[in-house]
């Protein structure tokens, strides 16, 4: 029998380790990005309540979260587009 069946054998058919961190990775990044959206679309419609200082920083939370959403898109983008050697 040839060696090279007996070691493709024994090899797991799932790769549980890595499955288990790209299920951890999607969760947190599909719950955690939905989440910063959300809070960024609350404080833009806070915002039309407030005035003077307080409706800046409110605009600048909102733009903070929006801008690391889309950060995290990109992020995801550029890591499906990169190839490994």
């Amino acid at each position: 029998m040839d060696p090279t069946m007996l070691s493709t054998a024994a090899k797991p058919l799932v790769d549980w380790h890595g499955l288990g961190q790209v299920l951890l990775l999607s969760l947190g990044f599909g719950v955690g990005s939905v989440l910063i959206l959300s809070t960024g679309i609350a404080l833009f419609a806070d915002a039309s309540n407030r005035s003077g200082a307080r409706k800046a920083v409110t605009q600048l939370g909102a733009a903070l979260c929006i801008a690391a959403v889309a950060a995290a898109v990109i992020f995801g983008i550029v890591v499906m587009l990169s190839k490994k050697k």
